[in-house]
């Protein structure tokens, strides 16, 4: 039985701050089936997490911005956003109310597969025992999207700029695995994009 939704102790962190450079233009708003990802991922968001929604942006704020006008959520702006992911995720962290939420789900906007069903899968693993991470498994790598503890987060120290969400789940031994294909599919080159344009 899947956990109700919105969940009152969930937030939700959107990372969207990228430069989308194999892509060569902005993949946050890049338009698949008559929606951003950026509002597609957003919105995903919003039904699965009570607590509120950050979204980091970074080389296209004002463009991720106005694809996200008229929800009720956050946009944060990483200026530091070429150093690498780990800093977005430290300034969804930041922002984030302790008081708010236990845990986040974190999310990147080019997952574009990725259901309302699969995100319920990882939050019933997680409120089996929400003192631990839950996670999507998919080509054979633990990542995104997750659910992780604040107080896991908090701790966050990355040892490299691009580390980020799946290289701390990695290093645990407590995660709860969600297995997850969906997630496997992502947009970062023009072929992805036809693959996607190609689902029906």
């Amino acid at each position: 039985m899947m956990t109700t939704v919105p969940h009152p102790a969930l937030c939700g962190i959107l990372l969207a701050a990228g430069g989308s450079s194999r892509l060569g233009e902005p993949k946050q708003i890049l338009e698949w089936q008559g929606q951003s990802l950026v509002g597609r991922a957003a919105d995903l968001l919003l039904e699965i997490c009570g607590a509120g929604v950050t979204v980091v942006a970074g080389s296209e704020h004002q463009q991720v911005s106005r694809a996200l006008a008229n929800r009720s959520l956050s946009v944060v702006v990483n200026p530091n956003w070429e150093t690498g992911m780990a800093g977005s995720l430290l300034c969804a962290i930041e922002a984030e109310r302790p008081t708010a939420c236990l845990a986040a789900m974190i999310m990147l906007c080019d997952q574009p597969l990725i259901t309302r069903d699969d995100l319920c899968g990882l939050l019933d693993a997680w409120s089996g025992d929400t003192s631990r991470p839950s996670a999507a498994a998919y080509g054979g790598i633990v990542g995104v999207p997750a659910i992780i503890p604040l107080d896991i987060l908090k701790g966050f120290r990355p040892q490299h700029p691009d580390n980020g969400a799946g290289v701390l789940l990695r290093a645990r031994n407590d995660v709860r695995i969600v297995a997850m294909p969906h997630a496997a599919v992502d947009v970062d080159t023009p072929d992805d994009v036809k693959n996607i344009n190609n689902i029906q």
